[in-house]
């Protein structure tokens, strides 16, 4: 396995222990599936460095805070940025 931790400035294991989301100064969450070892989702949409990330209960959304002073509610099945 191969990530790039480089940039990283927030890493989450999501509760069902699949993947390791991770972001960092680019804005992008990047999430690594540890079964298949591939990337399995970017989730775009901040403009600044990602600096915290967690998910719901259900497993259902994630959330992510960043330096451009938003938070984030984003769809874990397509990726999307709730509104």
């Amino acid at each position: 396995t191969q990530i790039d931790i480089i940039e990283t400035r927030s890493l989450f294991l999501t509760s069902c222990g699949k993947l390791l989301c991770y972001g960092g100064t680019e804005g992008v969450i990047r999430c690594w599936d540890l079964e298949k070892d591939e990337l399995s989702r970017n989730f775009q949409g901040h403009t600044g460095t990602v600096l915290c990330i967690t998910q719901d209960s259900s497993g259902e959304y994630l959330f992510s805070g960043s330096e451009d002073r938003t938070i984030h509610k984003w769809n874990m099945k397509t990726g999307e940025l709730c509104k």
